[in-house]
């Protein structure tokens, strides 16, 4: 009984925001131990196995909150979806697949790190690229927190623009790395 009064208090939260979902305040800097634990108890009460005896539409609603709680984990859990979903609650929705930076500065930054990248030959020269990228993340990381907690969607922006390019350019070193080990 107890965990269907539970399983229906959580379907009263589906209509509410990842944040609310796991009972955490809106903040781009979460506690991720935290976060895992309530994913955890979420996925422990809607798992559709706890279900089996329930009717058509239970089994279904678990199957889809299970989904939801799914997404809602994988989304807060990460630093680059957490914040494009922040600025999604503040009504600033931005389209990361076809929206690119237009500062210079930073234009021009990518393309001298992407020839860097292309050159690198080895792993004694990947490595410290890597341990860069690294840093550069983290930074862009910090200031895109400090910008969401501030209102500050420009900055948040950029920020968030540039640490999907550090990712991705960091997934992609990543693959090198693995091809030079196979060499």
């Amino acid at each position: 009984m107890w965990v269907w009064r539970e399983f229906q208090r959580i379907i009263m939260k589906v209509a509410e925001n990842y944040f609310e979902l796991f009972s955490l305040p809106v903040s781009f800097n979460i506690d991720k131990a935290e976060l895992a634990t309530r994913y955890r108890h979420l996925q422990r009460t809607t798992h559709p196995d706890n279900h089996v005896n329930g009717s058509d539409r239970e089994r279904r609603l678990a199957l889809q909150h299970t989904a939801y709680i799914n997404t809602a984990y994988q989304t807060l859990k990460d630093a680059l979806a957490r914040g494009k979903y922040i600025l999604t609650l503040q009504g600033h929705d931005i389209d990361m697949q076809h929206t690119t930076a237009t500062d210079p500065s930073f234009l021009m930054e990518q393309m001298e790190l992407r020839e860097t990248l292309a050159a690198i030959k080895n792993i004694s020269q990947l490595s410290p690229f890597m341990q860069n990228i690294a840093e550069r993340i983290s930074a862009a990381t910090h200031v895109l927190g400090t910008a969401l907690a501030d209102n500050d969607l420009t900055i948040a922006t950029t920020r968030l623009h540039q640490l999907q390019f550090l990712t991705r350019l960091h997934e992609e070193a990543i693959r090198l790395e693995e091809d030079l080990l196979e060499i």
